[in-house]
């Protein structure tokens, strides 16, 4: 699993461009990337895009994904996550994960940049003078 990081401070964003087999191991070593560099606060508002990403987690993994956020990782408590995704997987084990961390943040799951970034509310010019390359994507 590789995770390519947009922080954009002047936004409180984070993208999270994940590709590659992902793994419970590998989203709790990102998360622990992000909580070392200092990505996450309250209000960080998250773009987690899994569109090239292959989701080999089963639901106890996601259980324990959701108990080591909720044991781990409170300073992103009242933050918001948007998860962009088309695989069936990733959606509706989506739907499960959110269950489990609720009590940490809000998570909608997207098939779109669009309707993503309007949940957000991110600015698109913002988002694409941090981000090379965003606007042939969105």
């Amino acid at each position: 699993m590789r995770v390519d990081y947009h922080h954009i401070p002047e936004e409180n964003a984070l993208i999270e461009q994940i590709t590659g087999e992902v793994t419970l191991e590998g989203l709790i070593a990102m998360k622990k990337e992000e909580q070392e560099r200092n990505y996450l606060n309250s209000s960080v508002r998250i773009l987690s895009v899994f569109l090239d990403a292959k989701i080999l987690l089963s639901v106890g993994d996601i259980k324990a994904l959701g108990k080591w956020q909720t044991e781990n990782n409170q300073r992103q408590k009242g933050g918001q996550t948007a998860l962009l995704a088309t695989e069936p997987v990733a959606i509706a084990l989506n739907l499960f994960y959110s269950r489990e961390t609720k009590s940490i943040r809000r998570m909608e799951v997207f098939s779109t940049y669009t309707a993503a970034l309007k949940w957000l509310e991110l600015d698109v010019e913002i988002l694409s003078k941090h981000w090379k390359g965003f606007l042939s994507l969105a």
